[in-house]
């Protein structure tokens, strides 16, 4: 029987189809779905194919494809194994794993919490609708490279430059700034919009039956009192 795949790499994985967005965790491999992976891989495979994109960018692209295509594999393994029984044994837990999920069942942490991890927290969805709401969500949005070419602030040379550069650290925008395409102002518009345009949060948990929308509602109410209380610190 092959080894169980290193945590680390596995986390690693995760953090090559989910992106900088999403925090990783052993929680979050242990109930990451398939179907979740599958979807990560697809979106970022649009985004890093060499075939899409032209001649001067092919390289890096090729170079960034590949290595996602190496931690869809890994976790094609992991997910084998976990079926199996012989990846990431669970850990002691009062908690009902019957089903595969993980409620909380501890106190509410005194911080500022964005409504998946509130609901979560409060015990009211297992950390696995918290996974598959985040992949669902980002399914929804354009990326930003897509809305600045729509608004003609970037051309699809310059959305190229920006997703080929290997020597700046961060995020779309982030590197669009620091190569002077875009400016801080732009950025945050172009974020502004995006969130405008994504499914809101709340919905998945509404689509999938876990509440009513009244429920939500006042769910909604609930955390945003809790949240009044901490310094808003955001989480994707």
């Amino acid at each position: 029987m092959l080894a169980p795949p290193p945590e680390t790499q596995l986390l690693a994985a995760c953090r090559a189809l989910f992106g900088p967005e999403v925090e990783v965790s052993r929680d979050f491999l242990r109930y990451l779905q398939p179907s979740g992976a599958k979807a990560a891989f697809r979106s970022m495979a649009k985004k890093t194919h060499p075939d899409l994109h032209r001649r001067e960018a092919a390289e890096v692209k090729g170079d960034q494809f590949r290595r996602l295509v190496e931690a869809y594999e890994l976790m094609l393994s992991y997910f084998e194994q976990r079926e199996n029984g012989s990846a990431l044994p669970p850990r002691p837990s009062p908690a009902d794993y019957g089903n595969g999920e993980y409620y909380h069942q501890g106190d509410l942490p005194q911080r500022h919490l964005e409504l998946g991890r509130y609901l979560f927290y409060r015990g009211l969805i297992p950390y696995r609708a918290l996974i598959e709401a985040v992949t669902w969500q980002r399914r929804q949005r354009p990326t930003i490279g897509t809305l600045a070419r729509r608004w003609n602030w970037l051309s699809e040379h310059g959305v190229r430059s920006v997703l080929g550069t290997t020597t700046l650290a961060g995020k779309f925008g982030d590197k669009a700034v620091v190569l002077g395409l875009l400016s801080r102002f732009q950025v945050r518009q172009l974020l502004y919009h995006q969130r405008s345009l994504q499914a809101k949060f709340g919905q998945f948990f509404v689509e999938r039956g876990y509440f009513t929308p009244r429920e939500l509602e006042l769910l909604l109410i609930e955390q945003s009192d809790h949240n009044r209380r901490f310094t808003a610190t955001p989480f994707p």
